[in-house]
């Protein structure tokens, strides 16, 4: 029964903001801002705390994993941040009060999503990759070794802008990438890339080029060769992926690194595109637009 108090006080210390139901005992500060009885203390998106309060004390009644399973999902209603289920562990329980906190593990900064898009969009996209075959041009630059490319005609009316850039798109990459903030389709150039026998790329970070770290999104068009892509992740574990047609790899900038296997046989086509939350650019934007990119 102490501890209950002594908690609330160390959230209200912390600086978070409680959320109690109407008539519920207990000290704190808020307002109720839902009549559920589960509510999130606060919006941090790895770890936060949450105070359940029951003023009926149907709490009692339940078992504790009918109370984490609750209190989850109130957690997922309540933090417009919070795009998947927490974890949850019972801190302290006491006349229908309990005390919980939810700890969402850091969100992965390489996301593997095969096939991504209709047989309609994908054929369009394949289409427009077809037709710009005899503009592809060896890449300079940059740390990849024999890669070929091009930036796309047409801009924005382009077939793989107008995919990428609606609506439904962003939002798909905002909830399955766990972002915070609304993603949507840069103003950076989208870039056709080929991997010819031989091609490859080294260990290395994406450079941030907007104010909120960008996702470079990878967009497997073809792929017959053997070449594989790798990251290591936060643990330093290495990963391998053969990347399958129709399939996208988004990678976080400054996030985890990453590499592409030398092409032995067979050759993979992609789309490169960022997405970002931010229209904020910084210096790294300037530089990657302005170098000559690829040869005439």
């Amino acid at each position: 029964d102490r501890l209950l108090p002594f908690s609330f006080s160390l959230v209200g210390s912390l600086g978070f903001t409680t959320t109690r139901s109407s008539g519920s005992s207990g000290s704190g500060s808020g307002s109720s801002r839902s009549p559920c009885s589960f509510a999130c203390c606060c919006q941090h998106y790895n770890v936060f705390l949450v105070v359940v309060v029951d003023s009926r004390s149907t709490t009692g009644k339940m078992s504790q994993q009918r109370l984490q399973s609750r209190a989850a999902a109130s957690c997922s209603s309540s933090c417009i941040s919070l795009r998947h289920t927490p974890h949850v562990t019972v801190l302290a329980r006491s006349r229908g009060v309990l005390l919980v906190t939810a700890r969402v593990a850091t969100a992965p900064k390489v996301v593997y999503m095969p096939k991504f898009l209709s047989a309609e969009d994908a054929a369009a996209i394949r289409k427009e990759a077809s037709s710009l075959q005899s503009q592809l041009r060896p890449e300079l630059n940059c740390i990849a070794q024999g890669r070929l490319g091009c930036y796309l005609q047409g801009g924005r009316s382009s077939a793989s802008a107008r995919v990428f850039g609606s609506r439904e798109t962003a939002a798909l990459l905002s909830q399955r990438l766990r972002s915070p903030f609304p993603l949507f389709l840069s103003d950076f150039p989208i870039e056709l890339r080929q991997y010819p026998k031989g091609a490859a790329m080294p260990w290395h970070k994406d450079e941030q080029m907007y104010a909120s770290p960008q996702w470079e999104v990878i967009y497997t068009i073809d792929n017959s060769s053997d070449s594989t892509t790798e990251w290591r992740d936060e643990s330093g574990k290495e990963h391998s992926l053969w990347t399958e047609p129709n399939s996208l790899l988004a990678v976080q900038a400054e996030g985890w690194e990453h590499r592409v296997l030398p092409v032995r046989t067979g050759s993979r086509s992609i789309l490169k595109l960022a997405f970002t939350s931010s229209s904020i650019k910084l210096p790294a934007y300037s530089a990657n637009l302005g170098r000559e990119a690829y040869a005439a």
